[in-house]
């Protein structure tokens, strides 16, 4: 129950986060990295590609 919530709480935060466009609880959030814009972009294009490598990739049928 308590993971279910938490991941439902996950897609609450980032929806949150593309209406205000804020990270963290609140301005200067010492629980996220500081990174630069570039860096960001980095970050998530490395995300990304791993992301979509594992979407093209087969899955065994379920049983």
């Amino acid at each position: 129950m308590v993971a279910e919530r938490a991941h439902h709480l996950g897609h609450a935060d980032i929806l949150r986060e593309l209406i205000d466009g804020a990270a963290g609880q609140r301005p200067g959030d010492p629980n996220l990295t500081q990174r630069s814009p570039k860096e960001w972009a980095a970050h998530r294009a490395a995300i990304e590609a791993v992301a979509r490598a594992a979407a093209a990739t087969p899955r065994a049928p379920r049983r």
